[in-house]
Formats: structure tokens, sequence, C-alpha cells
């Protein structure tokens, strides 16, 4: 065999053999989705390389490497080893000072004082759920909102340092106030585990900028009674295209909510939608094991579909932003959707269970 051929043989081999070490990893929930892309990508650049030993045997005389020896190999592969290693490392770090800072926040929950409204005029079986990163300026107004409406709520106090725990919970929310930024995936869980230890049997996700009305709750949770479904889906485009998305966006958002459809078996046009009605069953999963990363509510969505809950999408307008300015943009939308469509394909997409009746 030429030295080309075994330089050949070599890549490749180290090619297959690191991409299958972090798809394993991967699968075991080992390594968390942000290194999962980057890793993979260098594995698929590695095997590529492999056909590109004419490119590269020029470089490496450039650089003063006359050819690719065993030693240079060997060490490239401990480098590797190393930095995967050094890798999964952060990641148990990171998901340990995640789970610890939402134990933190549910065991320091913040209670609101006497309810001024008459307990007669408010639905107990609801909690409205509403992660907050810096809202102080809206989270007040949302929350008066949802308690005019007849609604309790907690808000997700998620490492804000403008003081929006306290505007809420002079508002009247329960506050449950986390000692650094979780991430919304997170923030999310903690409030679907006070929901459950609570006895609540209905949950609504809301957002803190306003955009979602608290009067369109009830269109949610009258959809979930009447129709006796585990997730309703809030939709900006069901039956209108009005609302702003840049041309990008729409193309992820369209796609998306194609691969939704398909995996609810009901026509969904916004998988990505932070306004939901989750009940019964699917809140105790949600509340068990729901998703840290970005595509949180897609990742459910799909996974709801797939164990065989009840999905329907209403259609629900969305506001203006109180204030501030959306932190989502086309390149973040796009890198995330990757990081969900890379999970789909290496099998470490959510799984959530169903109880057999």
């Amino acid at each position: 065999m030429s030295v080309v051929a075994r330089q050949f043989v070599g890549l490749l081999g180290l090619s297959v053999i690191f991409i299958v070490i972090i798809v394993r990893l991967s699968r075991k929930r080992h390594l968390s989705y942000r290194y999962v892309i980057g890793w993979l990508l260098f594995g698929v650049t590695i095997g590529l390389s492999a056909f590109s030993l004419s490119i590269l045997g020029p470089v490496a005389e450039f650089v003063g490497i006359p050819r690719l020896n065993i030693g240079i190999l060997a060490l490239g592969v401990v480098v590797l080893f190393v930095s995967i290693e050094l890798s999964l490392g952060i990641s148990r770090i990171s998901d340990r000072q995640r789970t610890l800072g939402m134990l933190e926040a549910l065991n320091g929950a913040s209670h609101p004082g006497p309810d001024k409204a008459s307990s007669s005029l408010r639905d107990t079986s609801v909690l409205v759920v509403i992660p907050a990163l810096n809202e102080v300026e809206s989270v007040g107004a949302v929350v008066k909102g949802c308690r005019s409406a007849g609604f309790d709520c907690v808000v997700i106090d998620d490492g804000s340092t403008d003081g929006t725990g306290e505007v809420a919970l002079a508002a009247g929310a329960f506050v449950l106030t986390a000692p650094f930024n979780l991430g919304i995936g997170v923030a999310l869980r903690a409030g679907f585990i006070f929901a459950v230890q609570r006895g609540y049997q209905r949950v609504v996700q809301c957002d803190a900028d306003g955009q979602h009305s608290p009067e369109t709750i009830q269109r949610l949770l009258d959809i979930q009674s009447n129709e006796d479904v585990d997730l309703v889906v809030g939709s900006r485009f069901l039956e209108s295209n009005e609302y702003p998305v840049g041309r990008i966006r729409w193309m992820m958002m369209r796609f998306l909510a194609r691969r939704a459809t398909a995996s609810t078996g009901t026509l969904i046009t916004d998988a990505t939608s932070g306004f939901r009605c989750i009940s019964g069953e699917l809140l105790v999963e949600c509340a068990r094991q729901y998703p840290t990363d970005y595509m949180d509510s897609y990742e459910v969505l799909m996974a709801a579909g797939a164990a065989g809950y009840r999905v329907v999408e209403v259609y629900t307008p969305m506001n203006e932003r109180l204030t501030g300015v959306a932190s989502n943009n086309p390149l973040s939308a796009a890198f995330h959707t990757l990081k969900v469509l890379t999970s789909g394909l290496i099998g470490t997409k959510l799984t959530l269970r169903k109880p057999a009746r």
C-alpha cells in the first residue's frame, strides 16, 4: 500500500471512529448540544481531508512536514480525546450548576401577599408560568393582567439584574428567583415543577414582554376543555400572516412547522410558539424532563406528538413588545435549528412517556 493510500485509510478511519464516539456520548446525554455540532463538524472535516491529500501534501511541505507520520497522528489523537474530555467535563458542570440553580429557585419561592380579588373568581386549577429575564418594565403589567383575568401566576426570574422579581412579586405573582441565568428551558421546567407540586392541573406558558395578551389565555383553556387535548399551541400564523418575520427566520419556521405537523398529525403553523396550554399527564412529563436548550418549545411539540399526546393549534394574535428588543436573530435561529435537526439525526431527541389507559 502506498504512502498516500495509508494516509487516506488512516484519516478516514480516524474520522469514522471520532464521529461514532461523539454520537454515542451524545445519545447518553453526556455531551451538551452546544459541543456536539462543533465536534461532529470537526470529525467530518477529518474525513473530507482524506479525499484532499493532494492539497494536504503541498501544505505539509510548506510548513516543513514532509509527510504524515505515526507520531504526528498519535499526537493528534491525544489532543482530540483530551479536548473531548474537556467538553464532557464542562457539559457535566454546566448541567449540575443549572440543576442546582433550579432547585435553589424552587426552594426559595416567594409568595405574594393576600389576594384582594374574590377567591370565587379565580380558577385554582390553572397556573400561568412566565419566564422573565430583565423585563422590569413589562412584567408587572403582564402579571396584573393575568391576575385580573382570574389566574394565579408564577414568574421565574431567570437571573435578572433590574428588579424584575421584585416588581412581579408586588404585582401579585409567585416568584422563583434563579441565582444566575439558567436558560429558558430550565426556567420553564422550574415553573412546571412548581405547578405540579402545588396541585395545578393546567399550565399556560406565557412571555413576560407583553406580546401574549392575558385576555387570550381563556381561549387556550376553552379549547383544551372542549376538545380534551393535552397541548394547545397559540399560533401567530393560523389565520393571519401580518406578524413581521424576516425571510430567513420565516423559512426556518416553516420547515419546523411542517415537521411538527407530521409528528402531531394535526396542522401546526407556529411550532416555536411560546404561548401554550399544557395539561394533565403531559404537564407531569414536562416537569420531569423538560428540555433545556433553545428550541425547547419545538422539541416538546415533536415529542408530545410522537408519544401520542393530543395536540391542537388555535389562532392567538401577538402584540408588539411593551419594551425592549427581541433577542432572536436570523443567525441564532439558523444555528439552533441546526442543533434541533442534528439531535434528531443522532438519536438524542426528547422522548416523552404517555401512561397506558
